[in-house]
């Protein structure tokens, strides 16, 4: 029998430590960004997720420059 190899799926709302790490910014940063910037989550109840692709979209639209 063969056994196929599988990744682990990634899921697709981020705990508030995993969103931080993906940006490269603290937990507080992300609260800012909440904040000021419209950064997208959601709240279900107490609990905050950020959802991966729309975290993915609004990253996107904020970078600056180009390639040459």
């Amino acid at each position: 029998m063969n056994a196929s190899k599988t990744e682990p799926a990634t899921p697709l709302l981020l705990r508030e430590r995993e969103a931080a790490n993906m940006l490269g910014v603290s937990p507080r940063t992300l609260f800012a960004w909440r904040e000021a910037e419209g950064l997208p989550y959601l709240k279900l109840g107490r609990t905050v997720r950020y959802p991966l692709p729309e975290l993915q979209r609004w990253a996107a639209a904020r970078v600056e420059g180009g390639t040459r």
